[in-house]
């Protein structure tokens, strides 16, 4: 599925949460906090639990299957423990951290389809500005429930329209006015067709209302699980149908990915088990937190190498018809 028509069908789905919050319609008690937990379900938690087999098809029969354990699973789980070690020493640090992670990994996987150079500066600050634009938007549209959150988690005294408050409208300006102006500089150097131009400054704004809108809870469950997890599961499958020349089904597509997503669940069961057992006194936002961010970390980094492929395959003009973006 191109990009375009990605777009069109995720702006579809929004657009159907969105208007009984627009028109102020009642939904049943709890309908947002089970909307997080399937996105999470669904695709939120799976669309990473396919790392291990994206690794395999991206060495191209350079790294035999013997050596998973050492190529990828040790590298991944000591990515994994170190983020884990570094939130209990240096929180604060690893939450920034995160959140620029997390922003270059959401602008990647929104616009990778725009060919440009592999170690193009202005592609790196498109992707943060991208993903910056969201986490602001997120954190600014809802500043009283993520006020709360973040000073369960770090005690931080958050005033309701204080300093930070005002640096995070700072960076969400900052950040809409850098994308917007690179999409348009994309634009008009040609790597930038303008009915994705138009597209990508329709996306921004229907998410943007998305967040003002909707409850926390809602906003990022659409986001996301569906046009940042959705996204990168299309993404991944149309990536295995060309390395495998086009021969996978959706059932053993499904299949590759269901053992570590189970697992994954029981893990985040058992993290939250154990600290309810040993009375631990962190936050359970700080541990949900801490959870998908040591999840986040091996992730985005083994998926840099499958866009950089994919970048690779498109500038040469190699792309199977699966793999055709725009």
């Amino acid at each position: 599925m191109i990009a375009s028509r990605q777009n069109l069908l995720f702006g579809i789905i929004t657009i159907l949460f969105l208007i009984p919050y627009m028109f102020g319609w009642v939904l049943p008690i709890g309908f947002d906090t089970w909307a997080l937990v399937f996105s999470l379900a669904v695709t939120g938690i799976p669309h990473g639990a396919i790392d291990h087999v994206i690794f395999l098809q991206n060495q191209q029969g350079a790294a035999p299957k013997r050596n998973l354990l050492q190529s990828f699973f040790t590298p991944y789980l000591l990515m994994i423990g170190t983020t884990f070690a570094l939130w209990f020493v240096i929180p604060q640090l690893m939450f920034l951290f995160f959140l620029m992670v997390a922003a270059y990994h959401f602008g990647q996987s929104q616009l990778y389809y725009i060919i440009l150079p592999e170690k193009s500066k202005g592609k790196t600050l498109m992707y943060l500005s991208w993903g910056t634009f969201i986490l602001a938007s997120l954190w600014f549209f809802h500043w009283q429930e993520q006020r709360i959150i973040i000073q369960s988690v770090f005690n931080w005294n958050l005033a309701p329209q204080g300093l930070v408050y005002n640096i995070v409208l700072g960076v969400l300006i900052l950040s809409g006015l850098v994308i917007g102006y690179l999409l348009f500089y994309f634009y008009k150097k040609g790597n930038l067709t303008g009915k994705m131009l138009l597209q990508e400054f329709a996306v921004l704004g229907l998410l943007t209302a998305m967040f003002y809108y909707t409850t926390p809870f809602i906003a990022f469950a659409i986001y996301f699980g569906l046009w940042h997890a959705t996204r990168v599961i299309f993404t991944e499958y149309h990536f295995l149908k060309h390395q495998n020349g086009q021969k996978l089904s959706i059932f053993s597509f499904i299949k590759s990915f269901l053992p570590f997503s189970l697992l994954s669940f029981l893990g985040l069961a058992l993290l939250f088990w154990l600290s309810n057992l040993l009375q631990a006194s962190i936050s359970p936002f700080m541990l949900f937190l801490i959870f998908i961010s040591a999840l986040t970390m091996p992730h985005a980094f083994f998926m840099e190498r499958m866009y950089q492929f994919l970048g690779k395959i498109k500038r040469d003009g190699k792309a199977s018809p699966a793999l055709q973006i725009s």
